[in-house]
């Protein structure tokens, strides 16, 4: 790799690499890499589907371990009781990467099918990761560094591993959205463009109601990029934050609907989404309600409005004041494609509300309000916020 690793199956690959490297003493010898990281990788995955970290000399035995190779001791830990050793992987996560480098090494058709399938089957996520190593090391250019050190890695398992991904993904955007993000992390892990454009490709994508981390988010992002156009993406109530958002930014640039309804969103995201907005040509509505924009930055987000194609902007229940009043009225006036704009349940009373009522019998939003709502009549000939609170354009 010509850069950091960009996903966790490459930082592991990356670090077995160098153990590889520099403390094998049979450096060149690459069959008894390949001999350990097989007894071993066995040993791993038994102890993975088991809830088992901690492996005694029977359990060696069983699987063919030596532990009389210098490299043993770079991978596992010995216990400090010689008359009763006990053996443990270095990390949790490193025995989980053996278990799945195994079928890579030493393949065999009939158990990586029973293992897969075994995975996926437990509900307490004890395999998850697993399952993401192995569709990371599906990624030729992920597993070719290891190549010179273990010999060549199987191509019929990278095979059976990305079929199983195209059935997993076809079956989870149908049920669990948890399940869903799961398998985004598969396609994250595996790297591969074309096959995410196959199984996402234009579909909608909906993870309302979960929660989203920002290492969550950033997997998302990874695989949305791969993506050249997602009708709509709601990602309403998934508590997404600062952070979160901000690593959104390079996947939301194709979508023509997006849902940010009521997540942790502050004035202090009204940049992300400023930028969000500046850079997606294509975003055609915009739900970002139930957060709380009110704040100096909220101008940011009206600037980004005057030069995009949005022709809805729902702002329901947002805490705005009439301190957000001016800036509205500049994003209105100078937006030629809005239609839609709701701003129920705000608290826009104040000196400035004025620059906003203004602006709204000119604009085109008006010209359809005026025609079509009642509700909007009813504003048109009442002064005060009571009316301001209710302002909605035409349905």
């Amino acid at each position: 790799m010509e850069s950091l690793p960009k996903t966790v199956t490459q930082l592991f690959v990356t670090f077995v690499t160098n153990i590889l490297a520099n403390h094998n003493q049979n450096t060149g010898d690459s069959h008894t890499a390949r001999e350990l990281l097989t007894s071993v990788g066995w040993m791993a995955e038994h102890g993975v589907m088991n809830h088992l970290i901690v492996f005694d000399e029977r359990y060696l035995k069983s699987y063919n371990v030596r532990n009389d190779k210098h490299l043993f001791s770079c991978f596992m830990m010995e216990s400090s009781q010689p008359s009763n050793m006990d053996y443990t992987f270095l990390h949790l996560t490193l025995q989980e990467f053996f278990a799945a480098l195994a079928h890579f090494i030493d393949y065999n058709a009939d158990r990586l099918q029973k293992t897969l399938h075994a995975a996926e089957s437990y509900n307490d996520g004890r395999a998850e990761i697993l399952l993401r190593f192995l569709c990371g090391l599906s990624d030729s250019s992920t597993s070719f560094l290891l190549k010179s050190h273990v010999g060549e890695l199987s191509v019929q398992a990278a095979g059976d591993v990305i079929t199983w991904i195209q059935h997993k993904i076809t079956k989870e955007q149908r049920s669990d959205k948890r399940k869903l993000l799961n398998t985004f992390y598969y396609l994250h892990e595996n790297r591969n463009k074309a096959l995410v454009s196959q199984c996402i490709g234009s579909n909608n994508i909906d993870l309302s109601g979960i929660s989203l981390s920002p290492l969550d988010c950033s997997v998302l992002s990874s695989v949305l990029q791969s993506c050249t156009e997602s009708e709509e993406v709601k990602l309403n109530s998934c508590h997404i934050r600062d952070e979160g958002l901000r690593k959104f930014i390079p996947a939301l640039h194709s979508m023509k609907r997006l849902g940010l309804y009521n997540n942790d969103l502050t004035d202090s995201s009204c940049p992300y989404l400023a930028s969000v907005i500046r850079n997606n040509q294509t975003l055609r509505t915009l739900n970002l309600s139930g957060n709380n924009l009110e704040g100096p930055h909220f101008r940011d987000l009206m600037e980004a409005l005057t030069t995009s194609r949005i022709e809805g902007l729902l702002l329901y229940g947002n805490h705005l004041t009439h301190s957000s009043c001016p800036h509205l009225a500049s994003g209105i006036k100078n937006n030629q494609t809005l239609r839609t704009l709701n701003l129920t349940d705000n608290n826009l009373e104040g000196p400035h509300f004025r620059d906003l009522k203004e602006t709204l019998t000119t604009s085109k939003i008006a010209e359809r309000v005026w025609k079509n709502g009642r509700r909007v009549r009813r504003f048109a000939n009442v002064e005060g916020a009571k009316s301001a609170n209710r302002l909605y354009s035409a349905p």
